[in-house]
């Protein structure tokens, strides 16, 4: 094989590589990224079905958060039109100074005021009651840092005991 054959054959070498990824790694880069996009989208904000009426969902969950009195919680309506029977909602606030405190004293961690009071979403859907909020263990994960120490061992084990027998 003489010298113009052996670069010849480079050449088609580097050319098949420059095609395979360009058919195979970006393709599959670009489907990995819309698979990504559809999976937070499903999971990011979900939402429960609850066992109880409206009016008893809200109740329960009001009592559940009132049993840790270290919790604030607090019902807002926050600009929302009246909703007829049906299509209700009610928005709560819970709040605890002791894991703010946690999260703002570092500087790093701040950005977590954006996020807190955590909120809880209780509506009608479809002749049933739902209950919906932010998925704080995969949105800290992504987050990370000081932030996701302190929602993993401290606000998401609280949160989880409001939500005790409300949801099916």
């Amino acid at each position: 094989m003489n010298v113009c054959e052996k670069l010849l054959n480079r050449k088609k070498e580097k050319r098949s590589f420059y095609l395979a990824i360009f058919f195979g790694a970006l393709p599959g880069a670009a489907l990995l990224f819309i698979a990504g996009i559809l999976f937070l989208r499903q999971t990011i904000l979900p939402e429960y079905e609850c066992k109880y009426p409206f009016e008893e969902t809200v109740k329960l969950f009001q009592q559940n958060a009132a049993e840790n009195p270290s919790w604030i919680c607090r019902k807002v309506q926050c600009g929302m039109p009246y909703m007829k029977e049906g299509e209700r909602i009610a928005v709560f606030e819970l709040c605890n100074s002791k894991y703010a405190a946690k999260l703002l004293k570092d500087p790093q961690s701040r950005k977590a005021g954006s996020m807190i009071p955590c909120k809880v979403a209780i509506y009608e859907k479809n002749g049933k009651v739902y209950l919906a909020r932010l998925n704080l263990a995969l949105f800290t994960r992504l987050v990370g840092g000081n932030m996701a120490e302190v929602f993993h061992n401290d606000i998401i084990p609280e949160q989880k005991v409001m939500l005790h027998g409300l949801l099916k």
